[in-house]
């Protein structure tokens, strides 16, 4: 199973690089930064942990698996 993950890991990255997607990924960035703002957090299905990387320094506390 980890192999056929690691052989689709770009795909699953591209949809974070579509120039048309910046906009909304940006404003979603800001909100959940106010949302997790020093709370504890579990990321369930975390994937390549794209989510994780941007957000996981505003809680209190980042747990992703």
């Amino acid at each position: 199973m980890l192999d056929y993950y690691n052989k689709r890991l770009n795909e699953y990255e591209a949809i974070y690089l579509k120039p048309e997607r910046q906009a909304d990924l940006r404003t979603l960035v800001a909100k959940l930064q106010t949302d997790v703002s020093n709370r504890e957090v579990l990321e369930l299905a975390c994937g390549t942990g794209w989510w994780t990387q941007r957000l996981a320094t505003y809680a209190a506390s980042w747990t992703a698996t």
